[in-house]
């Protein structure tokens, strides 16, 4: 049965009185009981949110806080059905109405982010896992990559250093993002922007050592191999340490 005009005009009025707590009329609804109505849901809104992001909520203030809470709320009207899912609604909000601004935070963008860069490779789909063995010869077997992964550019280098440190070196930083396999953790590994590249060329498809320091020559001419063996070959064991990589094709 169809819900009638007046009664999608008092849900309507419930429904903006929960996202701002401005006073409301509605027949035969109690204020107290209004009033805890709201306060219930903005617990939850705000219980989500410093889960999400516990980095963010000790670095700003109550006030900052509070005041982004409110304005998204009121504001940006989550249409995602799932709770999980609210922490990448607000940080687009946070962005666009520019808090780092208005809190003169220029790091808060990026400390967003990152925090929910975590939550999204926790929760992001498994991806197929070619058949690999342990251990191989870097240089002459086809690398195995943990699917699981992302790269992600900052410009404040908030994964390194205390977000207020961070304010004053301003840059360019990489960052590789991904979830073990066995423990489902997610890890961070700061990249320059040399084994960034680096990354993404083994990432394309399985190669072996040499094809990926001639994809990488032929990309990077004024590179050396001199130059590039002893940085490549070291970072290619530490991520199979740590689990970026995975092993070697069968």
């Amino acid at each position: 049965m169809p819900l009638s005009a007046e009664t999608k005009r008092l849900m309507g009025t419930l429904y903006d009185y929960v996202r701002t707590g401005r006073e409301v009329v509605l027949p035969n609804a109690d204020g107290d009981r209004l009033s805890n109505y709201r306060r219930l849901v903005r617990n939850i809104f705000d219980d989500t949110l410093r889960r999400a992001y516990p980095i963010t909520f000790e670095v700003l203030s109550a006030e900052e806080w509070d005041d982004m809470i409110n304005a998204f709320m009121e504001k940006a009207r989550p249409q995602t059905p799932y709770i999980w899912k609210m922490p990448f609604e607000f940080y687009e909000f946070v962005v666009n109405e520019d808090f780092a601004a208005q809190f003169d935070r220029p790091y808060l963008d990026d400390l967003l982010f990152f925090e929910w860069i975590e939550i999204e490779i926790f929760t992001m789909p498994d991806q197929p896992i070619p058949v690999f063995r342990n251990e191989g010869d870097f240089l002459n077997d086809k690398i195995v990559v943990n699917p699981d992964f992302r790269i992600i550019e900052l410009t404040y280098p908030v994964h390194t250093m205390p977000a207020t440190e961070a304010a004053e070196h301003e840059g360019q930083y990489f960052v590789l993002s991904f979830r073990e396999q066995e423990s489902g953790e997610v890890r961070f590994v700061d990249l320059s922007p040399l084994l960034a590249f680096v990354w993404q060329e083994l990432a394309e498809k399985p190669v072996t050592g040499h094809q990926l320091l001639q994809r990488v020559y032929a990309a990077l001419p004024e590179i050396s191999e001199d130059q590039l063996m002893p940085v490549v070959l070291p970072f290619l064991n530490d991520m199979l340490l740590q689990g970026a990589i995975l092993g070697f094709a069968r």
